[in-house]
């Protein structure tokens, strides 16, 4: 295959944490440093997942923007970045930013599009995606965003389809 920068993972709705798992363990595999945005599951439990699955947790960084939301036990990771609410986008473009400037990641995931399309309106997303895009292409790092099967066809999903160099299903990913 070759070399996809951007990518839309479609994962089925029925198999999303087992999807996640396997797609995480090939990107932990292929990079060395990977920035992880989770919009769904907070920072202490994806750790937990990770170590429980074998992944290289040194191999990450974290943005995660649902800890807070969800009022979890407020912590220091070294690891990780706090951000408000998944619909704080202001938030979570500085946060990339930073991301960007200090760590200097091979690949960000966005986990996910369906998270966003909860949170925020269409025309919302298509901006703060395509932000986020132009900052990637910038550092030269590569961006995989995930989305629900039953999300595939939403106008902000079908529009990002223009801005990423292809749409495929998690298990086709290598």
């Amino acid at each position: 295959m070759d070399k996809l920068k951007h990518l839309i993972l479609i994962v089925p709705n029925q198999r999303y944490g087992e999807s996640i798992i396997e797609f995480v363990k090939k990107i932990e595999r292929k990079y060395s440093k990977i920035c992880y945005i989770t919009l769904n599951d907070p920072y202490a439990q994806l750790e937990k997942s990770f170590e429980e699955n074998h992944i290289a947790i040194e191999k990450f960084f974290f943005i995660d923007a649902i800890s807070r939301v969800l009022k979890v036990q407020k912590q220091n990771y070294n690891n990780c970045i706090m951000v408000s609410a998944p619909n704080s986008l202001i938030e979570l473009s500085l946060a990339v930013s930073e991301v960007i400037e200090k760590h200097k990641p091979d690949v960000f995931i966005l986990d996910s599009l369906s998270t966003l399309l909860i949170y925020e309106n269409n025309n919302a997303i298509t901006r703060f995606i395509h932000s986020i895009l132009v900052k990637i292409e910038t550092s030269d790092a590569e961006f995989l965003m995930t989305v629900l099967y039953s999300d595939e066809k939403n106008n902000a999903v079908e529009e990002l389809g223009m801005f990423v160099d292809e749409l495929m299903q998690i298990s086709k990913f290598q």
